[in-house]
C-alpha cells in the first residue's frame, strides 16, 4: 500500500520530537547505516566513566546538538534566500541560494528519518519516494534549472519556508550520544557514495559535489566532536580515522572541489577516487562507533 504524505504538523513534530529524544533517531540511508562495520566484540563503557571520558562525552553530545541547530536555522535562512533573490530575477544569486539550502539539509538528513514526512517535504526527491508529488527543495531546483525566469522558484522557495522554519523546532530537543554520532557521520559518508557521487541527487542543477562536501564536512565535525573521547577509549581507530579523513581532504583539495563546481568538470577517475576515499574513511569509524557505545548523552553521570 502507498503510504500517505503529510506535511510538518502539529503530529508530526511531536512524532519526531519523541524519536529523537528517545532513541536518537541516527536513522541509516540506503547503505549508509554500515552496521556491517561493527563486527568485533567490543568492550561495554565503564559503569563509572572517568572525569575527562564524560566531560568528552558531554562536549561531543552538546557539539552536535549545535551543529544540528544552527543547520537546522540555516536551512531556513537559505530558502527564504531564495524567495527574495528569486521574486526579484536574481536568479543566479538564487541558484546559488538553493544550493546552499541542499548543503545545510544535508547536515540534517541523517538525523530526520529518511522515510518521513518531514523529509519528504523538505528535500522531495522524486526518485526516493516513489510515485508521490514531487516537492521541496528539489521541486526549487528544477524550476530554478529547466524553466525560463525564476518566479516559480521563488513561489516554491515561499511556500517550504514554513516547513523549514518549523523543523527547528524538532532539533531543539535532540541529543545524541556518541555512538549515536559517529553513526551520523557514517550515515553521511555512505548516502555520499550510494547518492551524489552516483549522479542521483542533484539532478537538474548538476551540482552533486555540492552535496559531497557537505556530506564530508558534517562527517568530519561527528569524528572532531567524538574524537577527545576516542582517544581515551580506542586511541587506534581514532587515529585511524583521522588519518583516513586527512586523505579524503586531500582527495578534494586535488580537484579545486567547490559547491560551484558542475558535474562535468570532475573527471569519472576523480569521482572513483573520492567514493574510495570516502569507503575507506567508513571502516575506522565502524570500529570507533563501537568502542564509544555504551557513554549515554554524558549527563546523567554520577
Amino acid at each position: 500500500m502507498a503510504r500517505s504524505r503529510r506535511s510538518l504538523g502539529a503530529p508530526v513534530l511531536l512524532t519526531l520530537v519523541a524519536a529523537l529524544a528517545i532513541s536518537g533517531c541516527a536513522a541509516s540511508y540506503g547503505s549508509a547505516g554500515r552496521d556491517t562495520y561493527r563486527i568485533a566484540p567490543y568492550p561495554s563503557a565503564a559503569s563509572h566513566p572517568t572525569a575527562a571520558e564524560q566531560a568528552t562525552t558531554l562536549a561531543a553530545t552538546e557539539g552536535y546538538r549545535r551543529l544540528v541547530l544552527v543547520s537546522a536555522e540555516k536551512l531556513d535562512v537559505d530558502v527564504l534566500a531564495i524567495a527574495h533573490d528569486a521574486a526579484r530575477g536574481l536568479c543566479a544569486a538564487a541558484r546559488q541560494d538553493e544550493l546552499a539550502a541542499q548543503g545545510a539539509f544535508d547536515v540534517l538528513r541523517p538525523v530526520i528519518a529518511p522515510d518521513s514526512a518531514t523529509a519528504e517535504e523538505l528535500d522531495g526527491e522524486r526518485w526516493s519516494i516513489g510515485v508521490a508529488r514531487f516537492g521541496g527543495l528539489h521541486a526549487i531546483e528544477r524550476a530554478l534549472w529547466t524553466t525560463p525566469g525564476c518566479a516559480a522558484a521563488g513561489r516554491l522557495a515561499a511556500a517550504l519556508a514554513s516547513e523549514a522554519l518549523a523543523v527547528g523546532f524538532v532539533f531543539y530537543r535532540v541529543i545524541l550520544t556518541p555512538d549515536d554520532i559517529v553513526a551520523t557521520a557514517q550515515s553521511e559518508l555512505g548516502w555520499a557514495v550510494d547518492v551524489p557521487l552516483a549522479g542521483r541527487e542533484e539532478q537538474y542543477s548538476h551540482h552533486d559535489l555540492a552535496d559531497v562536501l557537505s556530506a564530508v564536512a558534517t562527517a568530519r565535525a561527528a569524528l572532531v566532536l567524538v574524537a577527545p573521547l576516542g582517544r581515551l577509549v580506542a586511541p587506534g581507530p581514532t587515529s585511524l580515522a583521522v588519518a583516513r579523513f586527512s586523505a579524503l581532504d586531500h582527495e578534494l583539495s586535488l580537484i579545486g572541489a567547490n559547491a560551484a563546481t558542475s558535474d562535468g568538470a570532475v573527471s569519472s577517475q576523480t569521482w572513483r577516487a573520492l567514493a574510495t576515499r570516502i569507503d575507506g574513511a567508513l571502516a575506522p569509524l565502524g570500529m570507533l562507533s563501537g568502542h564509544v557505545a555504551g557513554f549515554g548523552s554524558g549527563r546523567l553521570y554520577a
